[in-house]
């Protein structure tokens, strides 16, 4: 479809059909897989429909898919559905602004938000900062985030990495559950989740003493790893 020094744009499956009836050149494309590649970075889009005007080399999209697999996510694990896009193929990216995420981790529910994508020279999934994606709600509620562990707040990808996040005005929290009550709280403006647990460089901390009494910290590091169950709080 398009190409100009180290970025190319093609159809990996799927054809461009001419549209015979239009007063100006363009093609129909449905169902498609479309590779961009900048020197030795690459991504995929799949499902892909729309329009492409070869003049302006633009595609007016309607649908796609974008499995994270530059992250290191297998097919499905983590992916977006794409409603309408543009995308300039003179550029390394796109944004879309109505995307729908799917995760087998800690979201148990599809989220509405914004995706974007870039090539650029991180090509290891260790180190890759996109695809990106910020769901548009900032007070999800989601039980048994980790075991015991209530969160509720907004929610964000970069990369390889998952972000708990606050929104406009209020923090990201976690909720530690003992015996059937609350017995700490955690409250950030972001949490780092990692498959090893979570961490924010700066939280607050709340621990229940008993039911009339609380111990409360402003500002302090704190690291919960799921496996042991182990919660640390550095001031």
């Amino acid at each position: 479809l398009f190409e100009a020094g180290p970025l190319k744009w093609e159809l990996e499956f799927g054809d461009a059909v001419l549209d015979e009836d239009a007063p100006n050149t363009r093609y129909r494309i449905e169902g498609a897989v479309l590779k961009g590649r900048f020197k030795n970075d690459s991504t995929l889009i799949d499902s892909v429909s729309g329009w492409y005007d070869p003049r302006t080399a633009t595609l007016q999209a309607e649908s796609g898919r974008v499995d994270w697999y530059r992250a290191g996510y297998g097919y499905g694990e983590v992916y977006n559905q794409l409603g309408n896009f543009t995308l300039d193929l003179h550029q390394t990216g796109l944004v879309v602004d109505s995307a729908v995420l799917h995760s087998l981790y800690y979201v148990n529910v599809p989220l509405l938000g914004r995706f974007e994508e870039r090539l650029g020279t991180r090509t290891q999934a260790e180190n890759a900062v996109y695809p990106r994606f910020e769901a548009y709600a900032s007070n999800l509620e989601i039980p048994n985030f980790f075991e015991d562990v209530n969160y509720r707040g907004g929610f964000s990808l970069v990369g390889g990495n998952f972000f708990a996040s606050g929104g406009a005005g209020t923090k990201a929290s976690f909720s530690f559950v003992r015996d059937s009550a609350e017995a700490a709280v955690l409250r950030a403006d972001r949490f780092v989740i990692r498959p090893n647990g979570l961490s924010a460089k700066i939280s607050s901390f709340a621990l229940r003493l008993g039911t009339q009494d609380s111990l409360h910290h402003a500002k302090v590091e704190v690291k919960y790893a799921p496996d042991t169950r182990e919660l640390q709080v550095f001031r």
